[in-house]
């Protein structure tokens, strides 16, 4: 199958999961709290996450959590197309937040920019072999090219795990 059939057919998989798990993805979450800190860096202060849509997992009790650790939390911004993503720093509340390009939330502008050393990212498929496939507009593989030594969480539900992710 290639990635835009794939991508086509995830999207509505991962809408039907959220819908059948979103009353236990905050329960599920908080048990994989303990796992998730056990493999970022104990010096990680910067936490790049992400406001859901589209049936995307959520992780704003996360993120919220990690900022009430001390940790800078932040969400990232479009600016422009072809262009690796922003980050701007985000307070954990959703009224600080604007709707920015492709519907993305993300904080208001006056928000200052950081870069995450852990970045926690949505995933439309994922295989064993690490490979993961989002919506095909490359922001976040333009952003994980820019920062190759910052740790890369994928965020997704079981069932959206396949075979093998098409690479290329």
């Amino acid at each position: 199958m290639n990635k835009s059939a794939l991508r086509k057919l995830m999207k509505l998989k991962r809408l039907q999961l959220h819908t059948d798990y979103r009353e236990l993805s905050h329960e599920l979450l908080k048990a994989t709290i303990p796992a998730l800190q056990s493999v970022i860096p104990k010096e990680a202060r910067v936490f790049g996450g992400y406001f859901p849509l589209e049936g995307e997992f959520d992780t704003v009790p996360l993120l919220q959590h990690l900022g009430k650790q001390g940790h800078t939390i932040c969400l990232p911004v479009v600016l422009q197309k072809g262009q690796a993503l922003v980050f701007r720093r985000w307070d954990g509340q959703v009224a600080s937040l604007e709707k920015g390009q492709y519907g993305i939330m993300c904080p208001k502008e006056c928000q200052g920019q950081e870069v995450p050393e852990v970045f926690i990212t949505p995933l439309l498929a994922f295989d064993k072999k690490g490979f993961r496939l989002g919506y095909g507009g490359g922001f976040y593989d333009r952003t994980f090219s820019k920062h190759k030594n910052a740790l890369r969480v994928g965020v997704a539900y079981s069932g959206q795990e396949v075979d093998q992710v098409p690479v290329g």
